[in-house]
């Protein structure tokens, strides 16, 4: 059995100090990388998001042998989320993105307000290829989705 004396319990002051100062160095250096993470994750998540919602309207306006539309949830602004919607039955439902922008390429005309399949799989609008610059902080990723309706993302700026 060993005995304690009183004086010899716990960490003493200066240890306690030391250990806050290293965890603070390390905790100063760490941030500003996980905040340029946190960005990335947020556009490649945008890009993920907005390409899932056109292979799902695809495939739906497909299966239903119906149009399926995919729009903007705010007068065209794709930055305050979209909707999916097969006639009055919404399929799916996105909400804002914060700190990210949805923006035409710089040789494409305007972002339609919507996207529509029809039921062979195809844009029933005749858009021709379309691309859709999503950017936030430094990151930016490109969803094209081509004459065919199928999107695909390009980790690097619109043309």
């Amino acid at each position: 059995m060993s005995v304690v004396r009183p004086g010899m319990r716990g960490f003493t002051l200066i240890e306690l100090l030391t250990v806050i100062s290293v965890m603070a160095v390390l905790l100063g250096l760490a941030v500003p990388s996980f905040s340029n993470f946190i960005a990335s994750q947020r556009v490649k998540t945008v890009a993920y998001d907005l390409t899932t919602a056109f292979v799902l309207a695809r495939s739906e306006a497909v299966k239903r042998n119906a149009d399926v539309t995919v729009a903007a949830a705010s007068g065209g602004d794709w930055t305050q989320g979209w909707t999916v919607k097969a006639g009055t039955t919404t399929l799916q439902q996105q909400q804002a993105f914060a700190g990210v922008t949805i923006t035409k390429a710089a040789s494409a005309s305007a972002i339609p307000g919507s996207f529509v399949y029809g039921a062979s799989g195809r844009m029933t609008s005749g858009f021709g290829t379309q691309y859709l610059q999503i950017s936030g902080s430094s990151f930016t990723k490109c969803v094209k989705i081509d004459t065919t309706g199928i999107p695909s993302t390009q980790p690097v700026a619109c043309l």
